[in-house]
């Protein structure tokens, strides 16, 4: 059953506001690639993910496979408690010229502020996969965007309430992704946003 369910999220790809195919090693490479972009130094990065939990796993893969064609040793810290991002951080900033892959889940939702300022306090430029990682003090992040996903599933209710039948409605996938810059915390880890970024951004906040 476990493995049936990763073939579908695998098999699970999202088309974009212009229309494309967007897979897991598109978010994948797309992470890795806006990270060198920020912080051309870094030669190595470690992905962030909760513990045994499969969907998590394949997106860490993802990221492993992106980064060998990119050049980077990837490395995996399995989160499931606050605490750990203690320990998977502060294990991994002891070798310079590292960047961080945080995935978003129920756990780093709740210990936002502390990621943050692990990574702060270790110089580590971060990429996160929601817009709200960034807004919060995260250096960048591409992921879907919050706010349509709530208007959808508004709407979706809204359906629902007058009468409509959940399982006739049809699945709605995001489509539309935000690149998100922080500059305040670039220039706290001492970098420079570089013009290519921020000419792609969807929102730059100071």
């Amino acid at each position: 059953m476990a493995a049936e369910q990763g073939k579908r999220f695998v098999d699970f790809n999202l088309k974009n506001q212009d229309g494309e195919t967007v897979t897991l090693n598109d978010f994948a490479g797309k992470w890795l690639v806006l990270l060198m972009e920020i912080a051309p130094q870094i030669t190595h990065a470690k992905v962030l993910m909760e513990a045994e939990a499969p969907p998590q796993q394949l997106l860490a893969n993802a990221v492993a496979t992106a980064g060998a064609s990119l050049g980077l040793k990837i490395v995996t810290g399995q989160v499931r408690e606050a605490a750990d991002y203690d320990r998977e951080i502060e294990a991994f900033a002891r070798e310079p010229d590292g960047g961080l892959v945080a995935l978003s889940n129920t756990i780093i939702a709740n210990n936002v502020e502390k990621v943050h300022a692990l990574a702060a306090r270790h110089r580590l430029p971060a990429v996160y996969s929601y817009p709200v990682y960034a807004r919060t003090g995260g250096l960048l992040s591409y992921g879907a965007d919050n706010f349509a996903l709530f208007h959808e599933a508004a709407r979706y209710f809204d359906q629902i309430l007058r009468g409509a039948k959940p399982g006739d409605l049809p699945v709605q996938q995001p489509t539309r992704f935000l690149l998100v810059v922080n500059l305040k915390t670039a220039k706290a880890l001492g970098l420079t946003v570089p013009q290519s970024i921020l000419a792609r951004a969807d929102e730059v906040i100071e």
